[in-house]
């Protein structure tokens, strides 16, 4: 018996070596992996790191490709032992690579239908090469296909085990009855997604609400890039956002709010100080250890934390930034540093991480190979929900309020959804290249040539398309958090807040990007909507308000003040029907670009593309950060504008000096008008009070 299972076993193991070779044979052909492509860097500084990481996901797929053969070869043996023949090892191989390719097979189809952007974010082909088999695809085939590969196994194995239980010890019998109930047991433990249900006392209640405490919990919810006026709720032309809008109606949403900085580690940052970038100088993705450890603010984590909060945040790939910087939260389920070599190494070349990533989008994926569980443009939004949910439950069960912030990267590029949502709004008849998510974005390469690329590059219509879908998806999952709150009874006492940390251009007017321009607000404009259990009247507000608002707004709203000074305004009173400030000042600037962006205007500051501006002192961390000698330059060349009233003031940055152009709001919305010769007396306060808050 010992001797037919190690004969299995190494069957297994040669049919895994092969299959998983030939991956690795394969990668090394068409070598590519995420993040900026430093060659230099690599090969001097990472040569062994990169071999020890590709060793690394060669071993995980070694022992994938074993387990996805075991069942196979298990097969082939037991029917040489019904048909009293000599094991053939050539038989139990065939029969192992069969395995492997059914299994992966299977996971590709499902991935495929319900989730491509596991799929297309890997591949190093063409994605419309899976058109044509996308469209044979269907839920009823396949759980077809399931139930009929399925049905054949057991069906085989347990005709062989009948036949063979007479013949054999009793030892035996009882190994080959434990061999499927493991494999069952183990499928159903990683597969099953458990819902988190509230625990409740004799009375019916969760036990926290007999002892209530007085503040209230805080949940925040977000999306990555998404827009305000792509939502129904401002007044979008999709039903992007019913249940949001729903929530809207009883809440208070503000219309005009605005980030400074439209790209995600500053604008949460922003956002969690309440200081302007200015302040906490953290102007870009590309923060240094030192920058990160040195930011020494009060947050709305910490400040809850002093008032006996419990502080949690769970986000995907897009809030790294979230565990980067000390914002104060006690609990942190996150990925590592994105901007991070090291990180971007591990997560290996293509066609090694794609047979992965068929496999690891579950529990165990993350939990041993959270590099490509956490791949940046895959969706987890599901997997977030389902987290949140679950820490809303534990969080509860204390006398102590929570602050909750879940943070998602929904509706961020490559806008990759699940099904139905990549198709909600698409055309059905659409054949591009964008069909599933955005395309040209599954390289640095690809995303800086991209940056440059006009309107006619672009299947901008099937990008909204998905894009729509995208957000579509991120209000089912704000329903279903939502309602678990209801069902826990905790939405009496919880604030809920809807946000973002910046929006997107679409080519409204001749660019596209995340904060690249100043021509439209598209990037700046971001949704704020705030649930609150003791305001009891949904409130429409019109004045303008900045995300740098927020933190003071949840404290006041929470009973607490604050004790050193910020930036931001308590917004709280428009909420109980009073006026707040009508002259706050918007000011908005520039991210960095990954290369100039299109309709740059001529003569403008500029400087090298990412891949030359990147730098990493640091070799021990990883830590992407740029080359300290174009510091000054990246400042300089920042665009950026003031709002305040009716004047919004637009500053250019060209090697002849700031060009100013001067709007009034009221009367030409659109900033058609340029009145900046007409107000040098308004042009020069306005520029006078940039500088005197900035500074």
């Amino acid at each position: 018996m010992m001797n037919q299972i190690l004969s299995i076993f190494n069957t297994s193991m040669a049919s895994a070596l092969i299959c998983a070779t030939l991956v690795l044979i394969h990668s090394l052909q068409n070598f590519s992996r995420t993040g900026p492509q430093i060659k230099e860097e690599v090969d001097k500084h990472y040569r062994a790191y990169t071999v020890y990481a590709i060793g690394r996901l060669y071993f995980y797929s070694v022992f994938l490709c074993f387990v996805l053969a075991l069942p196979g070869a298990l097969l082939i043996a037991l029917y040489s032992k019904v048909l009293f023949s000599p094991p053939s090892v050539s038989f139990e191989l065939l029969a192992g690579l069969a395995c492997i390719g059914i299994l992966t097979g299977r996971q590709f189809l499902h991935c495929l239908f319900y989730n491509p952007g596991i799929i297309v974010t890997s591949i190093n082909f063409n994605p419309t090469r899976l058109h044509p088999l996308y469209r044979c695809l269907s839920r009823p085939l396949l759980r077809y296909l399931d139930i009929v590969t399925l049905a054949f196994y057991i069906g085989s194995y347990g005709y062989l085990l009948v036949t063979l239980i007479p013949l054999q010890t009793t030892l035996e019998n009882t190994t080959l009855i434990l061999i499927p109930v493991i494999y069952a047991l183990a499928t159903y433990a990683i597969v099953v997604k458990r819902e988190s249900t509230p625990r409740v006392s004799n009375h019916g209640m969760p036990a926290h609400v007999q002892n209530k405490h007085q503040q209230p919990n805080i949940v925040m919810l977000g999306s990555d890039t998404l827009r305000a006026d792509h939502m129904g709720v401002y007044g979008y032309k999709r039903s992007t956002t019913p249940f949001i809008d729903s929530l809207a109606q009883k809440s208070a949403v503000f219309n005009k709010c605005y980030v400074p900085l439209a790209r995600t580690a500053p604008s949460l940052v922003s956002l969690f100080t309440g200081c302007w970038p200015s302040q906490h100088k953290i102007t870009t993705n590309y923060a240094s250890d030192s920058a990160a450890e040195g930011m020494n603010l009060a947050s709305l984590g910490g400040i809850l934390k002093q008032h006996s909060y419990r502080t949690s945040t769970i986000s995907d790939w897009s809030g790294a930034d979230l565990g980067k910087f000390d914002l104060g939260f006690d609990r942190k389920d996150l990925p590592k540093d994105q901007w991070n070599l090291k990180y971007l190494i591990k997560q290996g070349p293509k066609s090694l991480r794609l047979l992965l990533s068929l496999f690891c989008h579950n529990k165990i994926g993350k939990l041993i190979l959270p590099e490509i569980y956490y791949l940046a443009g895959v969706p987890l939004t599901e997997h977030l929900g389902r987290d949140a949910r679950k820490e809303i439950t534990a969080l509860a069960h204390s006398d102590s309020p929570f602050f909750l912030n879940v943070f998602m990267g929904t509706t961020h590029p490559p806008f990759s959804s699940n099904q139905p949502y990549f198709s909600l709004f698409t055309e059905a008849g659409y054949d591009g290249k964008s069909k599933f998510c955005m395309s040209r974005l599954t390289t640095p390469e690809e995303i800086i040539e991209s940056q440059q690329e006009p309107k006619e590059a672009f299947d901008l219509d099937q990008v909204i398309d998905l894009y729509d879908g995208s957000i579509r998806q991120f209000d089912n999952e704000v329903k279903k958090i939502v309602t678990h709150l209801e069902k826990s009874n905790l939405m009496d006492n919880t604030i809920v807040l809807i946000y973002s940390d910046h929006g997107i251009d679409f080519f409204e007017k001749e660019t596209w990007g995340q904060g690249n321009s100043i021509s439209s607000d598209a990037s700046a404009h971001i949704p704020l909507i705030i649930h609150s259990p003791n305001i009891t009247q949904s409130t429409s507000i019109e004045t303008k308000v900045r995300s740098i608002d927020v933190m003071p707004t949840l404290l006041d709203l929470c009973g607490i003040q604050m004790d050193g000074a910020i930036d931001g305004h308590s917004l709280a009173p428009s909420m109980r029907g009073f006026d707040i400030p009508a002259n706050l000042p918007v000011i908005f600037e520039t991210g960095l670009w990954l290369a100039p962006p299109p309709k740059q205007r001529q003569g403008h500051i500029t400087y090298p593309d990412i891949l030359n501006l990147i730098d990493i002192p640091n070799k021990k961390s990883g830590t992407l950060t740029l080359k300290t000698e174009y510091s000054a330059i990246i400042e300089k060349a920042r665009d950026w504008l003031i709002w305040r009233e009716n004047w919004l003031l637009k500053c250019h940055q060209l090697d002849s000096g700031s060009q100013y152009e001067l709007f009034n709001t009221d009367d030409d919305p659109d900033c058609e008008n340029n009145m900046e010769h007409l107000h040098p007396n308004i042009v020069h306060e306005l520029v006078h009070l940039k500088v005197r808050i900035q500074n």
